[in-house]
């Protein structure tokens, strides 16, 4: 697999991933700049597919901190609304 850069900062070139097909890899895919050159990365939903098809102890480990992040900012997003309505 291609990489560019040195850990911490190295970047995995895939051409294909388990789980998720290229056209769906792509329409799900998020902008952004690495060194100054726009790329396309994984989208969160596509990243979660794939780290379940792989199924490995560290991919698993990465969905429930995933999953735990999305429950504390629903958490926030509430409590910050009910604080809008008192």
């Amino acid at each position: 697999m291609p990489t560019l850069g040195r850990e911490p900062l190295r970047v995995d070139i895939m051409t294909s991933i388990s789980g998720v097909a290229f056209r769906e890899a792509w329409r799900g895919s998020i902008e952004a700049t690495l060194g100054g050159h726009m790329i396309h990365v994984l989208g969160r939903n596509e990243l979660i597919r794939n780290k379940k098809a792989s199924g490995r102890p560290q991919d698993l480990a990465d969905i429930a901190l995933l999953e735990e992040m999305d429950r504390l900012a629903r958490s926030t997003t509430t409590r910050a609304a009910a604080k809008r309505r008192r």
